[in-house]
């Protein structure tokens, strides 16, 4: 019985590719069995716990494919997903020299996703400014306009557009602070309340559209 305590007792849990303190207790997959022998699924060798969904272990007795899968998923336990090189007992996901791989064969496609976002924001701020230059700040139901909340711990909107061209982020209410992160640098409304968002817009509109006449008296 003691032994057995010691076979389950809770390993501790090391930063991924650090050295283990002593080599592992085991080399294969530990089975679990049935008092008559019948295996119902596998424990992994270096940090001895189950991988496979808990819920996966029912009444019925599994088949030969289930427990081929079982023996894997303990298998690859506290290994590399990408080399299978082990790693230290309790350690999951990938070794130092594949993260590093990971990471440089991603960093094109990352760079590329945040070169098309930035021009995204930055052509949605042009388009917005274009709009302000001649839209109708004083008058007291201002069209076209769109007032919508953004969720996520976000406040109001408000822009000079009809709701289907408003960004979908904020129309849909879905990653509203996504957005909101990347385009801070638009002309658009924000506030407490709608009336607050509108009072805003009207202000940058003001000022965008002084700065249009200042701009062609210099001309």
């Amino acid at each position: 019985m003691a032994e057995q305590q010691v076979l389950f007792d809770e390993p501790e849990r090391p930063e991924p590719d650090t050295p283990a303190p002593k080599p592992p207790r085991y080399t294969e997959p530990i089975p679990l069995a049935a008092p008559d022998g019948t295996v119902f699924g596998y424990a992994c060798p270096r940090c001895w716990q189950i991988r496979s969904p808990v819920h996966a272990f029912t009444r019925v007795e599994p088949t030969a494919e289930v427990l081929a899968q079982r023996r894997n998923d303990a298998d690859r336990c506290c290994r590399c997903y990408a080399c299978n090189r082990a790693l230290a007992a309790g350690s999951l996901g990938k070794c130092k020299s594949c993260r590093a791989k990971s990471e440089e064969e991603e960093r094109p496609r990352w760079e590329a996703w945040e070169k098309a976002q930035e021009d995204d924001a930055a052509a949605f701020a042009f388009r917005l400014r274009d709009e302000l230059k001649t839209w109708d700040a004083d008058r007291p139901d201002p069209y076209p306009l769109t007032i919508a909340h953004g969720r996520d711990g976000l406040k109001f909107f408000a822009f000079p557009l009809e709701l289907d061209e408003a960004p979908g982020e904020i129309a849909a209410r879905a990653c509203a602070m996504f957005w909101y992160d990347r385009n801070q640098g638009a002309p658009f409304g924000y506030g407490p309340t709608p009336e607050a968002a509108l009072a805003d817009l009207r202000e940058k509109a003001r000022a965008i559209q002084a700065e249009a006449r200042a701009s062609n008296s210099k001309g």
